[in-house]
């Protein structure tokens, strides 16, 4: 295990750590430690596990509205797309969203949407 200083939260002014488990050697420990510190010294950012979803896309919308997209566009986003991502991934740890939740989610929205149109018999 180790625990190393990435900096400081912009928003909150405090320091903030990083701490990683699992290393079986001391070893293996540090080489971690050294890849990690090289991120840092280079501005790499290192993804935060606690943050949701739901705070990224938030952010996001926040920032999309700023671009100068049409109104509609925005109200579009703002009644349909967030609420359905927030709905269905908003609590996930955005480090944990993989192919195959955003998969699963997609089948949902579509199997929700979709008119079945009746065949021609």
């Amino acid at each position: 295990m180790f625990k190393t200083r990435a900096g400081t939260d912009m928003q909150t002014g405090k320091v903030k750590y990083i701490t990683r488990r699992g290393f079986k050697t001391k070893k293996e420990a540090q080489l971690g430690a050294s890849k990690l510190f090289q991120k840092v010294s280079i501005g790499q950012s290192i993804p935060d596990k606690s943050l949701l979803f739901t705070d990224v896309i938030d952010h996001w919308f926040e920032q999309y509205k700023l671009s100068g997209v049409k109104k509609s566009t925005i109200l579009n986003r703002e009644t349909t797309a967030i609420p359905n991502l927030k709905k269905y991934l908003g609590q996930y740890p955005l480090t944990t969203i993989s192919s195959i939740i955003y998969q699963e989610f997609l089948n949902t929205l579509f199997s929700k949407t979709t008119v079945k149109v009746p065949s021609k018999h």
